[in-house]
């Protein structure tokens, strides 16, 4: 059922507004077409009726969406504006709220062959293709029950068919159905780049507005609504547009990155993991002003614990981070009215990576004062990865289907002993209990290059900094609840500045996929972590120490996660009084001290020009 899933996922392409089709599952039973498709190729032909109210004229715009790593560009309507919140698979959404019309651009892969059109399979038997499993689901989802009552369908197919687009086949449905009172004009395009890969491109627009839509005789549409027909000649402006580029360079990339990502990771061993521990870190969280560049904001701070740790015979890492957001700024008195987000993480890892486990939970203070009925919003994410490995059974001698592996079997000491081997199964599961209700749970297989979180912070440091060379991870993303493909470059070391401040550093590059946003993190030639920031987002975080946080917000409480009971910053001042990060000697909370002894020196060090309490530039 995964296939006919998978397939169906198509449908989600459709949109109207905020409104999306879910899968729906299906056999993969023959499907007859939709009621009332039409397989005409004219898409104007079959939209007809009494004139309705025009969307008005609309061409392209003249700036190309490109998509290297989903390896397709095409032009959208001007107007439109591109989303980056997409759902899972989209490559982009353009909307034009004025015109209340949206298009959305899709990547769907399938682990099979899978077919287009109806065909036969290997047994002769007549199986339906994606195009009509697809139209089978819209018709399904878009029937509306109480309009069938009333002898309205409220869902037309107006064309189901193919046709191409230069040497690419393209399976079109083109149908208008009912929502909210309001017919909607829904166009889609699958585009076949192989058996295993297709591209939909879906635009939705206004439908005719007429109560009751004349017909002829024949039952077709009596003629064309001057709206509906500017958005059939947008659509095909928009397809011819579309090109398929060549995703080899990309995928060629990625396979140098894995091979140097499988010696990097040989190289994390524990020796290494319990030497890059930082027992405690204070960050500073600043926003540069969009308006004013060089200008800052505090907006909040982060407080981190990294520790040895040991459960059951593993010996492992914990990593506890305490983050607070706020729009106060720095100075005002934090009351319990002051709106804020506090994210508090719990994050565990063995040393050999095999086993993880995390918690972390968002809590979103909106000022008022909670009650049982109305408490804050609050999502707390447990999350668990782990890599086993079993015994399978590599040939089955007694299958009758397969008489040449009747031999394939016994050893020197047991002649009927099967052939077996081992598999390694690497999967994570996450679960989501939150205020608003609990959200569906996530298990997802892991590719063996995955990131466990608690390495997550310290992934700049665990880099070589010395070596001019580009990695390729994956990591779950919590926002996209997706396992996504992490892109990190270290450059050559140069001159840079970081909030007002020059200095020579080693720029790290991290993104999600190889069009995401960039956050650059900086560190030394010796490894010594310095800052990061991210230009599309405008947020700046650089290292500091408990005094100047102390002075920055002194009625903050920071804590390791589970310790809600901690001071204020300012009710703990620094110890030792030099302005300087000195972090105590605490042994790790459960069992095994091992690595201590590798993290001495490493406690004494401090982060030059930074860790002087100071205002930052503007």
């Amino acid at each position: 059922m995964r296939k006919a899933t998978l397939v169906l996922s198509l449908a989600a392409t459709l949109t109207v507004g905020a409104l999306r089709m879910p899968a729906v599952a299906q056999s993969p039973a023959t499907l007859p077409a939709a009621a009332g498709a039409d397989t005409r190729p004219a898409v104007g032909s079959v939209l007809g009726g009494a004139a309705g109210q025009a969307m008005g004229p609309v061409g392209l715009s003249d700036q190309l969406f490109e998509s290297l790593s989903g390896g397709i560009a095409v032009r959208y309507p001007a107007g439109s504006k591109a989303l980056r919140e997409v759902e899972n698979d989209e490559l982009m959404e353009f909307r034009d709220d004025a015109r209340k019309s949206s298009m959305v651009i899709r990547r769907q892969t399938f682990p099979a062959p899978m077919m287009l059109t109806a065909g036969k399979d290997g047994r002769g038997q007549v199986q339906a293709g994606i195009l009509e499993q697809t139209a089978a689901a819209i018709t399904r989802q878009y029937a509306d029950p109480e309009l069938l009552k009333k002898g309205q369908p409220g869902l037309k197919m107006l064309r189901q068919d193919l046709t191409n687009l230069g040497n690419y086949d393209v399976g079109m449905l083109v149908f208008r159905y009912t929502r909210d009172a309001a017919r909607r004009l829904a166009q889609t395009a699958i585009i076949e780049a192989n058996d295993r890969l297709f591209y939909v491109v879906s635009l939705t627009t206004p439908g005719r507005q007429d109560v009751e839509i004349p017909v002829t005789r024949d039952g077709d549409e009596a003629n064309v609504d001057p709206g509906e027909q500017q958005a059939v000649d947008l659509f095909r402006k928009i397809l011819d547009s579309v090109k398929l580029l060549d995703r080899a360079k990309i995928h060629d990339d990625q396979v140098a990155r894995l091979f140097r990502t499988r010696t990097l990771l040989t190289n994390w061993t524990e020796r290494k993991l319990m030497a890059t521990l930082i027992h405690e870190q204070y960050f500073r969280i600043l926003r540069e002003d969009k308006d004013k560049p060089g200008s800052f904001t505090e907006v909040g701070c982060r407080y981190i614990v990294e520790e040895p740790d040991r459960k059951g015979v593993e010996d492992g890492i914990t990593v506890g981070i305490h983050t607070v957001f706020t729009e106060a700024g720095p100075g005002s008195a934090i009351t319990p009215k002051t709106p804020r987000s506090e994210i508090e993480d719990r994050l565990s890892v063995s040393v050999d990576r095999r086993h993880e486990d995390w918690s972390r939970q968002t809590v979103l203070n909106d000022g008022s004062t909670p009650t049982p009925d109305h408490p804050w919003p609050k999502l707390v994410e447990f999350g668990t990865s782990a890599l086993k490995s079993k015994r399978v059974l590599l040939v089955n001698a007694k299958d009758p289907r397969k008489p040449e592996d009747q031999y394939k079997q016994g050893t020197n000491e047991d002649p009927k002993q099967p052939w077996t081997g081992m598999q390694d199964e690497y999967n994570l599961s996450v679960q989501y209990v939150g205020t608003a209700g609990n959200q569906d749970p996530v298990n997802h297989p892991l590719p063996v290059f995955y990131l466990p979180q608690a390495l997550d912070s310290m992934l700049p440091r665990l880099l070589p900094p010395n070596e001019v060379k580009t990695y390729l991870l994956a990591t779950y993303v919590t926002d996209a609840r997706e396992v996504m493909l992490r892109y990190v470059e270290v450059q050559p070391a140069q001159d840079v500045t970081l909030a007002g401040r020059r200095f020579q550093a080693v720029p790290i590059t991290d993104h999600i996929g190889v069009e995401g946003s960039v956050t650059t993190h900086y560190v030394s030639q010796t490894g010594q972590y310095l800052g990061s920031e991210n230009k599309d987002t405008h947020i700046v975080i650089i290292p500091t120490d408990q005094q100047t946080l102390s002075r920055l917000w002194p009625d903050i409480r920071l804590h390791p996660p589970g310790d809600p009971g901690a001071a204020p910053l300012a009710a703990a001042p620094d110890p030792v009084g030099t302005g300087r990060l000195r972090a105590p000697m605490r042994p790790a909370p459960v069992g095994s001290a091992r690595g201590w002894a590798g993290l001495a020196a490493r406690r004494e060090r401090t982060n030059e020009g930074w860790l002087v309490a100071g205002p930052v530039a503007g």
